[in-house]
Order: C-alpha cells, then structure tokens, then sequence
C-alpha cells in the first residue's frame, strides 16, 4: 500500500505537469501550487535546510562553530524568507483568472501540435505526445495516447485532475495492472468507479486466487459470497430460454466457479449463434467474456480447444476493428489450428475466415490480401458466393482506389514508453515473436513455457483482445 501511495503521488504530480502545459508559465505555476506541489517541496525544503543546520551547530566544536552555525542559520533564514517571498509574489498574482493570456489555438497550431505529438508518439515518448495535445485544449485525445504508450497511472491521473468523463478503459486496464501485482482490493476499487461494474466485479471475482480466502476477501470489500451466485444461477437455469437469459446465466455460473456448467452453455450459445444467417459481434463478446475468466485448464481437451478457437475469432474481430495489424493474421491461423485440434468444424467455412481475413488486409497490407484471395480462387470446391466476393475484393485491388482509405486510415497500435530502443540482448539471445514472427527488439513479454515470447505492444494488443496465451494451454496472460 505504501508503494501504491508513493507511485500515485508521483503519477499525480507529473499529472499535474502535463495539466499546466496548456497554460502560459504563471499559468503552470499557479497550477503546481493550488495542487500543492510547490507548498510540499518548499515546505520540504525549508525543514532539511533546518535540519541540516542544527546537527551541524550540534556535532561541530564551540571554537569552530561560531562562524559556521551563524552561517547555516543565516543561510537558512535567507531561504525560508525567499521561499516565503516566492510564495506570496505567486499567490498574489494568482487571483485574476481574466489576466491569463490563453494559447491561440488556430487550425495551424492545432495541425503542428498533432504532427508533433504523432512524431513523438511513433518514437515511443506518449507522454511528450500528451503534452502537445494538452497544449491545444485536446485531454481527450491526450488521455487516449497515454494508454497507447501504456502509462495507465498517468492516464488515470489525468483524466481525474481534468474530470474527464467516459474512462471506463482506463479504469478495467489499471484493474489488471492491480490483479497482476496481487492488489485485489485496489482492483475493486478501480471497477467500481466504472459506470457499468457489476460484471466485470463478477469476472473478478471468479479469477481471484489472492493470499487470504475468498470468503475474507469478499467480506472486506463488501463482495457476494460464491454460494450465493451459485443459488442465483439454479433459480435462472429454470427458466433461461433467451439469449440475454443465458448470458446472465453463464456469468453466474462463472462467479460461483461452476467452470463445467458454464463452459457447456456458453459453447452451445456461441454454436447456436454463429449458425444463424444474422448475428453481431456484441453477441459474441457478451457470451465469450465469461468464458475468458473460468480456469480453461482444468476442462477437458475437446472443450478446451473450442472455448480457445471462439475466443481466438473474437479476437481476429476485434483486433481488425481496434487496427492490430501485428495479431490479426495469428488469430485466424489459431481459429484453424485449434478446430482441427479439438477435431470439430466451425460454425464458418474456411474460406469465409479466409474473406474477413483479406477484407482486413485490403487496407493494412493491400499485398498480403492479394496473396490470400489468389489462394481462395484456386480452391476448385468454392461456393459462388465466396467466388464472387473475392472476385470483387480482387478488383478493387486492382483499380487502385484503396489509395485514399490507406491515407486516412487512423493508428491504433500501441507503442510503449522506450520499446524503440536498442537491447544488447538482441544480439546475444536473439529471438522472434511468436505472434508476428519478427524479432523481439528491446524488453520482451516470455510465455508459460519460458521459451517462447512477443514484444510488450505484441503482447498488450494481445491481451486487449484476449486473455488466454498464444501458445494455446488455456492459461491467462497479464502484461498490464
């Protein structure tokens, strides 16, 4: 606890700094001192200058010392009155908030300041690229490229100092971070400032393995007990006849650690749904989301590789949607591995995955999706359906009208804080990622098995669109 308080009065306080880039300099060091920063560094100050001079009058000779401690004692006089002078010069012209001289933000400024934070942002420094979003009045956008760069304390620093709204993210993401440092309680905390808590509290609930027992645990910080979601989950199964009922079902289920039950309704859901004409991604994630939480491991091999193979195609889905352009081909090779693994056929034909995939590809690498429809094309039992959409797609290739959509097509990649730099390592112990088959420049993220590994954006990409290991075991992995 006492690390969590220090690490947050430091995020805070840099929070502080990138809140006064938007104003002029009297306008920063108005800021610093209403949020009590310079009070705690002068007050600071001025104590260890006292300090220092008594044990230094106390330890020193009386023939000695004279001269010394009327030096020390003045010395100190002097900055306990500058910082006084400083202090009240500031407070004084504090007062006339009309007298501020606010940044002109023309649509010049406001351009320069966003090709200047992309510039940082692509040389792994978010929080310099924040800064120059602040300087336009931008904290929006500020507080996403936080969390791109992966500084979730600052993110949360900032946009409570700003009172931003609609912060949900960055609260489940420093929920992780507490879950995976053993911080349970914090963790809690953090879901309950979200606007819709309850199932991710319930997800939670069912991942907790901390030190004290559940029942303890839950009574601390005001939790249901286990037993008591199991008896909610037997008066539902009763009558759960709709989809919504279901999905309540399974998220019961999975609070009260009913892993087998769950697992069973939540893959003849995901079956049933997907086999339909019309169904929505929504759907998908709100059956699949508890799932992501149940001990995978300790299922069978059959269902096991089912609830991995779902999982990887909601995370294909949501990785094209969110621009992981690192992931996206993993997960639909992994959707294929694991269906002839588990021995079973899934609810899409392959060429179907084979589609989606290149309808991605055509904007993020336009070669790529040429190569995948050219192999689609070759397969003498394709339906004309198919045919015909990749004819389509083909053509569009061809005509060169994607040329715009490249441009204008937005970067949502995450690039942690110095992930540019080089490592020594590289070049002593030189490996490649197991998601993108590339090699692993500076810190990497090791898997289960000690051997294999990706790059920390490889694997918070990963881990934002699914939680279970790209080795696929079955086991969670935390890089937040």
């Amino acid at each position: 606890m006492m690390m969590m308080n220090k690490s947050w009065t430091l995020a805070a306080a840099v929070a502080v700094l990138l809140v006064a880039a938007m104003a002029s300099t009297t306008s920063a060091i108005e800021v610093a001192v209403r949020s009590g920063v310079l009070e705690s560094t002068a007050s600071s100050a001025s104590v260890s200058s006292a300090s220092a001079s008594a044990s230094a009058s106390a330890s020193a000779s009386a023939s000695a010392s004279a001269s010394a401690s009327a030096s020390a004692s003045a010395y100190a006089a002097g900055s306990a009155s500058s910082a006084d002078e400083h202090k009240s010069s500031l407070t004084a012209a504090s007062p006339l908030e009309e007298q501020r001289v606010p940044v002109r933000t023309t649509p010049l400024v406001v351009n320069v300041a966003r090709q200047m934070a992309e510039r940082y942002f692509l040389d792994a420094e978010p929080v310099l690229a924040a800064c120059c979003h602040l300087v336009v009045g931008d904290p929006l956008r500020a507080v996403q490229t936080l969390m791109q760069g992966h500084q979730l304390e600052l993110a949360l620093a900032l946009s409570t100092t700003l009172n931003i709204q609609f912060t949900d993210d960055v609260l489940r993401a420093i929920a992780r971070r507490c879950e995976r440092l053993g911080m349970w309680s914090e963790a809690v905390e953090c879901l309950r400032k979200a606007r819709v808590h309850t199932s991710d509290l319930e997800m939670l609930i069912a991942r907790y393995n901390g030190r004290v027992s559940y029942e303890e645990f839950a009574s601390a910080n005001g939790l249901r007990s286990r037993a008591a979601y199991k008896a909610d989950a037997d008066a539902l199964a009763a009558r759960a006849s709709t989809l919504p009922d279901k999905i309540r079902l399974i998220q019961l289920l999975t609070a009260a650690r009913e892993h087998q039950r769950a697992a069973t309704l939540g893959l003849e859901a995901t079956n049933t749904l997907l086999s339909q004409s019309t169904w929505s991604v929504d759907d998908l994630a709100a059956i699949l989301q508890p799932l992501g939480s149940i001990d995978v491991v300790s299922l069978p091999e059959h269902d096991r590789c089912q609830v991995l193979m779902f999982w990887s195609y909601l995370g294909a889905l949501r990785s094209t949607y969110l621009g992981y352009t690192d992931v996206v081909a993993h997960f639909f090779a992994a959707v294929r591995h694991l269906a002839k693994r588990a021995n079973v056929s899934f609810p899409l034909s392959d060429a179907v995955l084979t589609l989606q995939e290149a309808s991605y590809f055509m904007t993020a690498s336009p070669s790529r999706a040429r190569t995948l429809l050219r192999e689609l094309l070759k397969q003498p039992n394709l339906s004309e359906e198919c045919r015909a959409g990749a004819q389509s797609m083909e053509r569009l290739l061809q005509s060169g009208h994607l040329q715009v959509r490249l441009k204008a097509r937005g970067h949502n990649v995450i690039i942690p804080s110095a992930s540019t730099l080089p490592s020594g390592s590289r070049r002593r112990y030189p490996s490649r990622s197991i998601v993108s088959n590339r090699p692993v420049q500076g810190a990497r993220f090791v898997l289960e098995d000690r051997r294999s590994s990706m790059t920390i954006a490889e694997a918070i990409m990963y881990a934002r669109v699914c939680p279970f290991s790209p080795l696929h075991t079955g086991v969670k992995i935390n890089p937040f």
